[in-house]
């Protein structure tokens, strides 16, 4: 009779059918013996060894942060520029826009000028007398 091991696939079908004769193992019974020995421990050995650690993780945080707030205050500052220099940007394309109106309303103006200059004739009479003191 060949011997099969739980865990690993049959090799032949003979194997298979003995496969279904094994009782299952409970693992959930065995999980919790060990939980039950574990338990009977001290969870920490040494109590002052895990306040230094948390001491030294709590100090690890407060000096990090210590050192990160210039340049999160660096990088705010970078930020308020941007957005500062992007409004900027923004007001000077408006301007431009504007400027391009009336520039171009200011050419026109001068076209219409241009044309009501040809109307006035050349050998107009002056009524305009000049008093000399």
């Amino acid at each position: 009779m060949p011997v099969v091991y739980e865990g690993e696939a049959p090799e032949t079908d003979d194997e298979a059918d003995f496969s279904e004769e094994i009782p299952p193992v409970e693992t959930k019974v065995i999980a919790e013996k060990s939980l039950k020995k574990k338990s009977s421990k001290p969870r920490h050995v040494d109590e002052r060894l895990v306040e230094r650690w948390r001491n030294l993780g709590r100090d690890v945080t407060t000096v990090c942060q210590k050192r990160t707030q210039p340049a999160e205050k660096l990088v705010e500052q970078i930020v308020a520029v941007a957005s500062d220099t992007f409004t900027s940007m923004q007001h000077v394309g408006v301007k431009l826009n504007v400027t391009s109106s009336n520039l171009a309303r200011l050419e026109d103006s001068i076209a219409d000028l241009a044309e009501a200059a040809k109307l006035i004739p050349s050998n107009l009479p002056s009524k305009a007398t000049v008093i000399n003191p």
